[in-house]
C-alpha cells in the first residue's frame, strides 16, 4: 500500500510539472534555456571554428541551479548542487555538486559527470556517463556499458539492467535484474539484491559477496505472525492513547469541535482533506525550489507528515465521542475505552486484504479534513470572541 501512495503522489507531481513552465536558476534572469542554443542559420568556416572553441570552453553555473521545466537539458559545467523537476531531464555536463530530480525520463549522456551524490525519482533512468554515488526510485534503471557508478548504487526499480560498473557496493530491490556477463568484474563491491528470483552465485561478476532475499518467501511461524499483528495492533493503541490523554489535559474542547466537525461538516472536510492530501506535497515541492522558501518547504512537508501518521488517532476519537453522544455517556474513562475499541476496530480494517488500502485513503482523508477544518474554524471562532 505504501508502494501505491507512493506512486500516486508521484504521478500527481509529475503531472503538474507537464502543466508548467517555469525554470528558476540563481545565476540568470531567465534560465529556461539551460541548454546552449542552437542556430539554423548556415554559417562560414570561420565560424564553425569559433563555435567548436566555444564548445570546448562551455560555460560555468557558478551557483545553485534551480530547473523547473517540461524538457530540461544541462550542457553547462555547474559548480553547485541541481534541483531540477520537469518531464524529459538530460545531463549532458559535469555538475560539481549533488543532484536532485524528480522527472518522467532522466538521461545521463556520455559526457555528464556528477562529482556529488544523485537523489532521483523517474520513470526511466538510462546512466551513460559517471556519476559518484545513485539513489534512486524508479520504474526502469539503464546503466549502459559506457555507464560507471564510481561508488554505490542504491535502487529500487521494477526493473534494472547494469551493463556498465558499479564501482563499489550495489543495493537493489527488483524483481527483474540483469547484469552484464561479458568483459570481467560489473560490481567491485558487495551486492545486495531483494527480489523473487535468484541471480545465483555470479561468480567473476560480482568480486565481493552476494546477498539475496525474497520478500515474497516468509519463513515465519503462525505463532510469529500473530505476535506481529498483536505487537503492531498495541503500537497502535500506545499512540491513540498518547494523543488522546495530550489532548485531554491542553485542549479538551477539541475532541468536541472534532466530533462536530465530522457529522456536521462532513462533506466540507472530506474535500478539505483529498484536497489536503494533494495539494500541500505539491506546495511543499514549490517552495523548496528556492533557497529563500526551502526552510518553509521542508517544514510544511514535515507538519503534513505528522498530520497523517495521526488521522487514524483522530477519526478513533471523534467516533468515540459521537458514540458517547448519542448514548450520553459523560465520564471520561468511559470516552477513553470506546476510543481504543473503535481504534482496535479501524486498525483492524487495515489489515483486510485489498479493501485496506482502501480504508488507509479514506481514513487519511477524513482525518485531515477534520484536522484542517477544525484549525480554520477555530481561528474564525477565536476572531469572533476578539470583536
Amino acid at each position: 500500500m505504501k508502494t501505491k501512495m507512493f506512486k500516486l503522489g508521484l504521478v500527481i507531481a509529475i503531472i503538474l510539472m507537464l502543466c508548467t513552465g517555469a525554470c528558476f536558476a540563481a545565476e540568470e534572469a531567465n534560465t529556461t534555456n539551460v541548454t546552449s542554443e542552437v542556430s539554423t542559420t548556415t554559417t562560414t568556416p570561420e565560424a564553425t571554428a569559433e563555435e567548436e572553441a566555444t564548445e570546448e570552453e562551455p560555460s560555468i553555473i557558478s551557483d545553485d541551479l534551480y530547473s523547473f521545466s517540461t524538457d530540461v537539458t544541462v550542457n553547462k559545467i555547474v559548480d553547485g548542487n541541481a534541483h531540477i523537476f520537469g518531464q524529459d531531464v538530460t545531463i549532458d555536463n559535469q555538475i560539481i555538486g549533488n543532484l536532485f530530480v524528480i522527472a518522467d525520463t532522466l538521461t545521463f549522456t556520455e559526457k555528464s559527470y556528477v562529482q556529488g551524490t544523485c537523489y532521483v525519482i523517474a520513470n526511466k533512468i538510462v546512466v551513460k556517463g559517471m556519476v559518484y554515488d545513485l539513489y534512486s526510485s524508479s520504474t526502469d534503471l539503464s546503466i549502459a556499458s559506457s555507464g560507471i557508478v564510481y561508488r554505490d548504487l542504491r535502487a529500487l526499480s521494477s526493473s534494472v539492467d547494469i551493463q556498465g560498473r558499479v564501482g563499489r557496493n550495489a543495493f537493489i530491490g527488483s524483481d527483474d535484474i540483469t547484469i552484464a556477463t561479458d568483459a570481467g568484474s560489473r560490481i567491485y563491491g558487495n551486492l545486495d539484491y531483494s527480489s523473487s528470483k535468484d541471480l545465483g552465485t555470479l561468480e567473476g561478476i560480482v568480486e565481493g559477496t552476494v546477498t539475496h532475499s525474497n520478500p515474497s518467501s516468509s519463513n515465519l511461524t503462525t505463532g510469529q505472525i500473530v505476535m506481529n499483528y498483536v505487537v503492531n495492533a498495541i503500537a497502535e493503541l500506545l499512540f491513540t492513547t498518547v494523543l488522546f490523554l495530550l489532548i485531554l489535559w491542553l485542549t479538551p474542547k477539541t475532541i468536541a469541535n472534532w466530533k462536530e466537525t465530522m457529522t456536521k461538516k462532513f462533506p466540507i472536510s472530506l474535500g478539505v482533506g483529498v484536497l489536503a492530501l494533494i495539494a500541500i506535497p505539491l506546495v511543499s515541492i514549490f517552495t523548496m525550489v528556492s533557497e529563500f522558501t526551502i526552510g518553509i518547504g521542508i517544514a510544511l512537508l514535515t507538519v503534513y507528515i505528522l498530520s497523517i501518521c495521526i488521522t487514524s488517532a483522530i477519526l478513533s476519537i471523534s467516533l468515540a465521542k459521537l458514540i458517547c453522544d448519542r448514548f450520553h455517556l459523560e465520564k471520561k474513562v468511559i470516552l477513553f475505552l470506546i476510543t481504543l475499541a473503535t481504534c482496535l476496530v479501524l486498525w483492524a480494517l487495515k489489515q483486510i486484504p485489498y479493501l485496506g488500502g482502501y480504508v488507509v485513503i479514506f481514513i487519511t482523508i477524513v482525518g485531515l479534513g477534520i484536522l484542517i477544518e477544525n484549525l480554520i474554524y477555530g481561528r474564525k471562532k477565536a476572531k469572533e470572541l476578539e470583536q
